[in-house]
């Protein structure tokens, strides 16, 4: 396809479900731009769409706010499995993201208040990478990382973060930089983390006044 397989634009309360998209040249397999509320996938596995050799991202986000990404599967994309710029309150959460060149998860710039939970990532370069995302509350939550040949989660200049409950290197990958590297993002909560296998440090808090980093488990690191 010479293009995004799906392309929604000022689709306020636009539905994406149960696609199949593959072997796309656009910027998206699957694209929303200046939409207020989306849902791409569904709270069930039947209601996810299944995205397949994309050039570029597999889904594309950007300049739009309330917006859900839920138990979608991704393989194979060019650049970043799901990527957003300028969105206000996301949920991004049950995906499945394997086989990515440049972020085997997610890239966010911009916008604020996002929930990524619940998603499983698999060979690519950043596992999950937030950057300048605002607002009052960004959870980066019970999501499993492997494979990756930087940091498993990368947060920069981030507001209002808590990063628990996350499985870095534990399934039988390796994490080729920090299991965790957040800088800088001031009174950030990280714990119940476990972690495992990583070639950069466990977690590595830079710059970030008032951080509380408890109850973490790392074996393995540098």
């Amino acid at each position: 396809i010479n293009g995004d397989g799906i392309l929604a634009t000022n689709a306020n309360g636009v539905v994406i479900s149960r696609n199949t998209v593959t072997e796309t040249t656009g910027p998206g397999a699957i694209e929303v731009l200046n939409t207020n509320s989306a849902t791409i996938g569904g709270v069930t596995l039947v209601d996810g769409n299944t995205i397949t050799n994309s050039n570029n991202d597999g889904v594309r986000l950007q300049n739009s706010s309330n917006i859900t990404v839920q138990n979608n599967s991704i393989d194979g994309t060019g650049r970043v499995g799901i990527w957003g710029g300028n969105v206000n309150t996301a949920n991004i959460l049950g995906n499945t993201v394997n086989h990515d060149n440049l972020g085997g998860y997610g890239s966010i710039h911009g916008g604020s208040n996002w929930t990524v939970s619940g998603n499983d990532v698999d060979n690519g370069d950043y596992g999950i990478y937030l950057n300048n995302v605002g607002g009052a509350l960004n959870l980066v939550h019970d999501n499993e990382v492997d494979n990756v040949t930087q940091d498993g989660i990368r947060i920069v200049n981030t507001s209002g973060l808590t990063v628990s409950l996350n499985d870095i290197g534990t399934h039988g990958g390796n994490v080729g930089g920090n299991g965790i590297f957040v800088d800088p993002s001031n009174v950030a909560q990280l714990f119940d983390n476990n972690i495992l296998n990583v070639g950069g440090n466990g977690i590595w808090s830079l710059n970030n006044d008032d951080a509380n980093i408890y109850h973490n488990s790392i074996t393995g690191a540098g």
